[in-house]
């Protein structure tokens, strides 16, 4: 797991070669300290703001396990803790993957 596949840099690449598994998500986590404002003009500092999420998951690859992180968008609905969710590898290397958002 590195910070360019938290950050989704590579996903297309991984998506596209198909090699995917069953995954369970174990932690989603809301990002406070990155608001966006969805109104031009706000009557409070929350007011219309939304945040991204960071979806943490595992998976097992022939025998082994793993684990990924992943920052979804703001407008994304972040899967619920112990949903089931699809995550594609590399086949070479089972430690770089992603979800699909």
């Amino acid at each position: 797991m590195s910070i360019f596949s938290t950050l989704g840099i590579g996903s297309k690449k991984l998506l596209s070669n198909g090699h995917r598994v069953a995954g369970t998500v174990t932690k989603v986590d809301t990002c406070w300290w990155l608001k966006l404002n969805t109104k031009p003009v706000r009557t409070h500092a929350m007011d219309g703001a939304i945040f991204p999420h960071v979806v943490s998951y595992t998976y097992t690859v022939n025998g082994q396990s793993y684990s990924g992180k992943r920052i979804i968008s703001a407008y994304a609905k972040a899967p619920s803790t112990s949903a089931s969710i699809q995550v594609y590898y590399d086949e070479g290397n089972p430690s770089h993957s992603t979800i699909k958002v």
